[in-house]
């Protein structure tokens, strides 16, 4: 093992964790809007899914340290998506607040 893989295991994690959380999030950002959000919901669920366990797979390579630094990755991507959207006001997307 070399360093380099441990770098690109880590990046790789932090992009399949930037894909899978943030259209979580813009997910939810344009379901809120929808009146039957379901299918939407589950269409998303499965393309981030799929996404993220095929990117894993690629990047584990047979070595569960691979896995291990990638999952790091897609945690601290995670953390840091989660930081972001706070300050988001999700009430103008709100159907009750309507003037």
């Amino acid at each position: 093992m070399n360093n380099l893989t441990f770098i690109i295991c880590f990046l790789g994690g932090l992009f399949l964790g930037a894909i899978f959380y943030g259209g979580l999030w813009l997910t939810v950002k344009y379901c809120i809007s929808l009146k039957n959000p379901g299918i939407a919901f589950l269409g998303s669920f499965i393309l981030r899914i799929s996404f993220s366990l095929i990117g894993f797979y690629y990047l584990f390579d047979k070595d569960w340290l691979n896995l291990l630094v990638s999952f790091a990755g897609f945690m601290l991507a995670r953390i840091t998506i989660t930081k972001m959207v706070k300050s988001f006001d999700f009430k103008e997307f709100n159907h009750e607040n309507k003037p």
